[in-house]
């Protein structure tokens, strides 16, 4: 392993392989973390330091060896995250186009992914990081890097839009007491998800264009989806079908995912695939109302479609989001059957959602799949643990850690406080604050789970309200 101050990246694609290479998680990166992630093969989020204090796997060195990996670090200092540094592997039959089965995204790679990529080396192990031939890596890496950026600074708008469609369907429909409205409200959400693998897909990625595509297509999406669900069950098997067709996405196209406008952020370094939090808790309210459709016959059904976009290695992988559903239609259910929410059957249902939560991660573990969670597990009950007392650290310092945060996180619980005290009470919104509840407890971004689960929670209040049979 050597650390170079300028690696050109074109020097090395003929002998080896290369690649980008992100730096740290979250907003702030620094030389020193980065240095300390490196040799660790860990990375720590800014909120909490950013330099990771676990025991060094690796160790540098100055000459090259039969198997070298090069990487350029950050300066000195502290600067923004949203640079992509160089990184080559040269030797063992490195051709091509670095990858990383912790990003599964083709020529993008994890600094945490470096060390443990050299231990498998030496011990005879696959590595985290391999490589596949193409014909033109540097070029295809310049345009990974442009469809980062471009992905970065669509965001902020993305979620504009996401936020204004939520609030105007859901006032709307319950002002004008509109059952067009009140569908409209649930479908916001599929809308924009499906709209925004779609424009991945078709390379669409300059912020304005995604943006204005947002601004037009996620209403009338939307609007369009409503009108032809005017049944139970057309919109039921409307969002049926919508969350298999999502989970068959993740699945096959993950690259596609993780270059979307909304959904993982690989360029900040904290998720590479799969869900987020903030998608997790904007599918919530199709999953929790495609299960009220389906009745307590086919609940069953339901939930696990979910689980498997939500849970698996292949799809979704968020474990806290296995934990937040459990909960959710373990509510539903009690409510859908007309039992009460006691303190014992909310004892019972806590513990059972825990035990079935390690069910899913371990039978996804043992069909083979691979994930942070699954690793996490793997790990031992004492890593898990400190892995949730970490969430809780991150959690707490975020909504914390400048003003506009904390305003937007509290005026999201004053929203789901006020939708929480309407009667009268409906199951799925029951179901909906439940999973928000207990999201805020296992997951580490309280602003996106407070702030998406408010907005879904009035949408599934609207839905309910307005509902015509």
């Amino acid at each position: 392993m050597i650390v170079v101050d300028d690696l050109d990246l074109a020097r090395y694609a003929q002998p080896g392989a290369v690649g980008l290479m992100v730096p740290g998680a979250g907003s702030k990166v620094s030389g020193r973390g980065a240095r300390a992630a490196l040799v660790r093969g860990e990375v720590e989020t800014a909120l909490t330091g950013g330099v990771p204090t676990g025991d060094p796997l690796i160790i540098l060195d100055r000459r090259p060896a039969e198997v070298t990996f090069y990487v350029a670090l950050p300066p000195p200092g502290t600067h923004p995250n949203d640079r992509r540094y160089p990184v080559a592997v040269v030797g063992d039959g490195y051709h091509g186009l670095l990858e990383s089965s912790s990003t599964r995204v083709p020529g993008l790679v994890s600094i945490a992914d470096v060390a443990p990529s050299v231990v498998a080396l030496e011990e005879g192990r696959k590595p985290r990081m391999t490589a596949r031939e193409t014909a033109d890596p540097v070029n295809e890496l310049r345009e990974l890097d442009a469809r980062l950026r471009h992905a970065r600074d669509a965001r902020f708008g993305v979620d504009l839009v996401f936020i204004a469609s939520l609030l105007l369907a859901s006032i709307g429909a319950l002002m004008l007491r509109s059952p067009l409205l009140g569908r409209a409200a649930i479908l916001v959400a599929p809308a924009g998800l499906s709209l925004a693998l779609t424009l991945s897909a078709l390379d669409v990625e300059r912020p304005e264009a995604v943006i204005a595509g947002f601004a037009v297509g996620v209403p009338l999406l939307a609007l369009a989806a409503a009108c032809v669900t005017g049944s139970r069950s057309r919109l039921l098997a409307l969002l049926t079908i919508f969350l298999g067709a999502y989970a068959l996405a993740l699945s096959q196209w993950p690259e596609v995912n993780s270059l979307a406008a909304i959904g993982p952020h690989p360029y900040g370094g904290g998720r590479f695939y799969g869900l987020t939090n903030e998608t997790a808790t904007l599918l919530l309210p199709a999953m929790l109302a495609a299960g009220a459709l389906a009745g307590i016959r086919w609940l069953a059904g339901i939930a696990v479609l979910s689980l498997a976009l939500v849970g698996l290695s292949a799809t979704g992988a968020d474990g806290g989001g296995v934990l937040v559903l459990l909960a959710a239609f373990g509510v539903l259910a009690l409510r859908l059957a007309d039992l009460r929410l006691t303190i014992r059957r909310l004892a019972a249902l806590g513990a059972g959602v825990v035990a079935a939560g390690l069910l899913v991660v371990g039978l996804d573990a043992a069909a083979g799949g691979e994930s942070h969670v699954t690793r996490s597990l793997e790990s031992g009950p004492g890593s898990f643990a400190e892995d949730l007392a970490h969430r809780a650290e991150v959690s707490i310092r975020g909504p914390t850690s400048s003003p506009m945060p904390f305003l937007i996180t509290a005026a999201a619980l004053g929203l789901l406080i006020w939708v929480g005290t309407r009667r009268p009470r409906h199951a799925v919104v029951d179901a909906m604050l439940a999973a928000v509840a207990v999201s805020l407890v296992v997951n580490d971004t309280p602003q996106d789970v407070s702030t998406f689960g408010a907005l879904g929670a009035l949408g599934l209040l609207a839905f309910c309200r307005t509902a015509s049979g």
